[in-house]
């Protein structure tokens, strides 16, 4: 045990979208965190990777529903009237950034995390950043501190992804589900070889979310499908 009752893993042996709410709990998008389970059928062992680049920093949905629901946020805005409407205006239309409404969906699912499960949280953007040094027991606490450090971020730099899924294999995961709007600094095919060579042997299962309209979901559906994975989107089931 480390700290103040934070457990560490031992390593294993060898939808339609609201644009202010979330999936549902457990969930990202079509993708059920909660269900995941290891080979064995014990609790998973689970490596959730998060693009917060500066490109995460755009609106999600096409260009017609950033229009229609920009229209709406201002025409709210307005009804309330003065600064407080300003304000209210102005929430409504952080919610819809590619980062918030990841970060959204990626906290649901950890809320709905059962406790046999492990994880962590890895963002990245001009470099990784573990939320814990190793993965670690989902318990309620620790999921409500995961939430909190998620709460907390803001998009800004490049998309460094190879470091961060590097690091994710490097905690001997059952999954790797890949959060990003797919726009790495390396390039797509660079990093599909890089994450073949990494998995040749380890089995490791690696989904792929999505986030915004323009990402890009040639490269976000080749490396789930390279590694036995699920490719979801917003407003789209698993491919």
């Amino acid at each position: 045990m480390l700290g103040a009752g934070l457990l560490f893993a031992p390593a294993p042996a060898a939808a339609q979208v609201n644009p202010y709410g979330s999936s549902g709990k457990g969930k990202v998008y079509g993708l059920d965190l909660a269900a995941l389970r290891a080979p064995d059928g014990s609790g998973a062992r689970i490596a959730i990777v998060m693009d917060f680049s500066g490109s995460m920093a755009g609106q999600t949905g096409s260009s017609g529903e950033r229009q229609i629901t920009g229209q709406l946020e201002r025409k709210i805005g307005g009804l309330i009237g003065g600064r407080t409407g300003g304000e209210v205006s102005e929430y409504l239309r952080e919610r819809r950034e590619k980062a918030k409404e990841a970060i959204r969906n990626v906290s649901a699912a950890i809320e709905g995390l059962s406790e046999d499960t492990w994880f962590d949280v890895i963002t990245f953007e001009s470099r990784p950043h573990p939320w814990k040094p190793q993965l670690v027991q989902a318990t309620e606490d620790v999921k409500d501190d995961a939430e909190d450090y998620l709460d907390d971020l803001e998009p800004s730099g490049g998309t460094a992804m190879v470091p961060a899924l590097e690091l994710a294999f490097e905690m001997a995961p059952h999954y790797v589900v890949l959060v990003s709007d797919g726009e790495p600094n390396e390039g797509s095919g660079a990093v599909l070889e890089r994450v073949r060579q990494l998995n040749a042997d380890a089995g490791i299962v690696v989904h792929a979310i999505g986030i915004g309209e323009d990402h890009d979901k040639d490269f976000m559906r080749a490396i789930a499908e390279q590694n036995g994975g699920e490719y979801h989107s917003r407003g789209a089931g698993p491919i």
